[in-house]
């Protein structure tokens, strides 16, 4: 007989008893052990109910970010391209049928840097010196 051959067995031998004595174990405990794992199993579903929660939670607040970015580099082109045309901060408001109150912080932002940045560049330096500033 082979060495691996004398392990295998001594392996089966030692999961036969191990199963003997787990069916002894469960037999005298079978109501503890079912209460036991009901708890486990309610834990675990109730983590997994959190963690989808959490997965949406993330993706509503990812979008509604995505959508307000989306939304400033858009007015934000198109106060840099009435700016560019020499275009007064009152004559935007008024062709963008908005007031000037609405329109003034992302007038001055666009304003503060070289008409030929892009948009979404003003965003993020903007973005960038709130979070500096902890105003963000």
């Amino acid at each position: 007989m082979q060495w691996h051959e004398i392990l295998r067995i001594g392996d089966r031998l030692h999961g036969n008893c191990r199963k003997h004595i787990l069916e002894d174990f469960f037999a005298k405990r079978r109501t503890e052990v079912l209460k036991v794992m009901t708890i486990d199993m309610t834990f675990e579903r109730r983590e997994v109910l959190i963690r989808e929660e959490e997965h949406e939670s993330g993706r509503a607040e990812g979008k509604a970010e995505g959508i307000s970015i989306g939304d400033f580099t858009r007015l934000a082109s198109l106060i840099q391209k009435k700016i560019i045309k020499g275009k007064t901060l009152e004559t935007i408001a008024d062709e963008l049928e908005s007031t000037i109150d609405a329109i003034k912080p992302v007038y001055d932002a666009v304003s503060k840097y070289p008409t030929d940045t892009e948009p979404a560049k003003i965003y993020e330096e903007i973005h960038k010196s709130c979070q500096r500033d902890g105003s963000f």
